[in-house]
């Protein structure tokens, strides 16, 4: 291993981070290299030691949830005749909303076909002659002749 490799991974080694191969590669370097081992102990003589942190005790844990379910109140029972009364109030709410998005669609699909066919029937169509009157044409200064024949 290189020592810049190894640099790189110092932290990692005092933390108890790295993989075994590596840790294992990283102590036989810094056995070898009296450079890395002399950053390696500066780096500890720096970092503090690192957070261990405890695993909890599972079984405690459960058997603290099994005395809790042993003294748990018992559930209580749904009320008689709830879901069975609102059931038909929900059945006729429900049909309405799918009768109101069925005419809805239904318009939509309509309205649809119509600018279907007017958008077929402009494109097959000639656009329609619109007769130009001949002042339209005329420039803005052209004055008519009067009617006696003479110009103004």
């Amino acid at each position: 291993m290189r020592c810049s490799a190894a640099r790189r991974l110092l932290v990692a080694y005092q933390d108890e981070e790295l993989a075994p191969s590596d840790a294992a590669r990283v102590a036989e370097h810094l056995h070898h290299c009296a450079a890395c081992a002399a950053a390696e102990a500066e780096l500890s003589s720096v970092t503090p030691e690192p957070l261990r942190l405890a695993m909890p005790d599972w079984s405690q844990l459960d058997a603290a949830l099994d005395a809790a379910w042993e003294h748990a109140p018992p559930a209580l029972p749904a009320p008689a005749n709830s879901v069975g009364r609102r059931f038909p109030y929900a059945i006729g709410l429900y049909a309405l909303a799918v009768g109101l998005l069925v005419a809805w669609g239904v318009h939509n699909h309509q309205r649809a076909n119509e600018l279907q066919v007017a958008l077929t029937a402009a494109q097959i169509a000639p656009p329609p002659a619109v007769p130009m009157s001949a002042t339209a044409l005329q420039p803005a200064s052209f004055k008519p002749p009067a009617d006696d024949g003479k110009p103004r």
